[in-house]
């Protein structure tokens, strides 16, 4: 499949993939359950020792969540995910087949990657600003089946990405809200409502989101007692 290889790539705006990245102030933040959720299940899932979301910087790659790493970012140089961010989708069922990827640092070092996928994640404005990936110290092949549930955890987890932007936006709101009615000197009852409502409408979504992930983990969990019988 060319499009899932390094060399069908798109070329990316550098700067405004990294203003993007920068403007959603979520690079360096501790580790969130609205995301840890997410690696935990798709790990579950597709059964892979490692489950990155995966944020590529100027100089790095930081993981917002991550299973199966014990540090939170590494080099560019280090990163599949670099290449990743030019396509849509990436896969390397054996990167010791692959012609690109064979003297990669990660592939002939540690942490030894065989197979690896990942998903771009794009800002609210489109960006490429990380990936959802999982990789593997063995050679593996995943089914269409399977490429579209990474898919579409990359759709989810994408999500959870723009409502950080969200986020940002509502405490901002939250800051103004100290402004004063010329008239009564009370907080500006519009602005509150409005920041209110914003908030009510991010817990809404979320709500919409730990649905989905119910679905996915049930329909998950019948497909193994299928293959299984």
């Amino acid at each position: 499949m060319d499009d899932m290889q390094p060399g069908s790539t798109r070329r990316t705006n550098e700067h405004a993939r990294l203003t993007e990245l920068r403007a959603l102030d979520i690079l360096d933040t501790p580790p969130e359950e609205r995301f840890d959720r997410y690696t935990r299940l798709v790990s579950q899932i597709f059964n892979t020792p490692i489950t990155l979301i995966s944020l590529v910087d100027e100089n790095r790659q930081w993981f917002k969540s991550s299973v199966g790493v014990d540090t939170c970012e590494t080099s560019r140089e280090l990163s599949f995910c670099v290449h990743a961010i030019e396509q849509d989708y990436l896969e390397i069922p054996d990167a010791l087949e692959d012609d690109f990827f064979r003297t990669h640092q990660a592939v002939v070092s540690a942490p030894y990657v065989r197979f690896y996928a990942g998903v771009v994640l794009h800002g609210p404005n489109g960006q490429a600003i990380g990936t959802l990936c999982i990789s593997d110290t063995k050679p593996r092949e995943i089914t269409p089946v399977e490429r579209s549930w990474l898919m579409t955890f990359g759709k989810v987890v994408e999500e959870q990405i723009h409502l950080q932007a969200e986020l940002v936006k509502a405490r901002r709101q939250v800051s103004r809200v100290t402004q004063r009615d010329t008239r009564t000197g009370l907080p500006d009852e519009f602005l509150f409502g409005d920041t209110l409502d914003n908030l009510i409408r991010l817990a809404d979504t979320e709500t919409c989101h730990l649905a989905v992930l119910h679905h996915t983990r049930e329909q998950s969990r019948r497909n193994q007692s299928h293959s299984r019988s």
